[in-house]
C-alpha cells in the first residue's frame, strides 16, 4: 500500500486508530520517500506520532459544539433574543428639560 501511495508522491500521511496491549491510541503515520529505483520507492523515512490527546480534545470540543447547537435549536423562536429595556438618561425622565429652561415651568411665586 505504501509503495502505491508513493508512486507519484514524495510523502504520505495516514491517521490510524491502533490498539496495543488493550490501550487504544490515535497515530499519525508519516512516510517520506528518500530514494527511488526505477521510479519505485527504495528507501523511506517512517515517522509515527501519537496524537491521542489532540484527537481526544478535538472530540470534546466537537461534542460541546453539538450540545450547544442542540440547546439553541430547542429554544423557542422569540425567546432566544436578549430582552431590551429602555433606561432613561435622567433619574426623572419627565424633568429632563426643566433644569435648563426656566420659562417652561410656571413656578408659583411666593
Amino acid at each position: 500500500m505504501l509503495r502505491e501511495n508513493l508512486k507519484d508522491k514524495d510523502s504520505d500521511l495516514h491517521v490510524c486508530h491502533v490498539s496495543r496491549l488493550g490501550k487504544e491510541d490515535w497515530e499519525h503515520l508519516i512516510v517520506v520517500c528518500l530514494k527511488r529505483r526505477d521510479g519505485i520507492p527504495a528507501k523511506v523515512l517512517y515517522v509515527r506520532q501519537n496524537v491521542t490527546e489532540q484527537v481526544r480534545k478535538q472530540c470534546e470540543q466537537t461534542q460541546a459544539l453539538q450540545d450547544a447547537l442542540m440547546q439553541a435549536q430547542q429554544c423557542q423562536p422569540g425567546k432566544n433574543n436578549l430582552p431590551v429595556q429602555y433606561e432613561p438618561r435622567h433619574p426623572h425622565a419627565h424633568e429632563c428639560n426643566y433644569r435648563f429652561c426656566h420659562n417652561c415651568l410656571s413656578i408659583p411665586s411666593r
